[in-house]
């Protein structure tokens, strides 16, 4: 079946620059969160402080190609979702939180910004993890504080 062969040559294509994506940002953007006190593994990270826990998820589109980077704030200590469930600070995501914030969309004024990596607005990765951590830098670490 030749239709199963070029969506078998696609994924297996975008699963490559995925996986070149992940080693860039373990590379460049993931040292940088460590040096901030961040723990975790990709794609969620998170920063126990006193007052607050700060989270980061990178969500990845399923349609290969994209991310986005998405930060919340939460009380410190254990969490209690919308929906009732407990979860402990060190397991808690970016998605357990209703209200997050989406990195890059104040900069470029949407709603709903993607760092593309593959595609026609494709930019370099090496260059997309320089826009992620000064994004992380800038509009994160601004969130971050006026939660507290």
């Amino acid at each position: 079946n030749i239709k199963a062969v070029l969506s078998f040559g696609v994924s297996v294509e975008m699963n490559a620059k995925r996986t070149e994506m992940n080693r860039i940002l373990k590379e460049f953007v993931i040292p940088k969160l460590r040096e901030k006190g961040f723990r975790g593994s990709l794609p969620h990270f998170r920063r126990l402080r006193d007052e607050q826990t700060d989270l980061l998820t990178f969500q990845f589109s399923r349609y290969g190609g994209e991310l986005v980077v998405e930060v919340a704030s939460a009380p410190a200590g254990q969490f209690e979702t919308s929906w009732g469930k407990k979860i402990e600070p060190q397991k808690l995501t970016a998605h357990d939180i209703d209200s997050r914030l989406r990195l890059g969309t104040k900069a470029v004024v949407v709603q709903d910004y993607w760092f593309s990596y593959d595609g026609a607005n494709a930019r370099p990765m090496k260059e997309l993890a320089e826009l992620v951590n000064y994004h992380i830098e800038t509009e994160a670490e601004a969130y971050w504080m006026k939660c507290i």
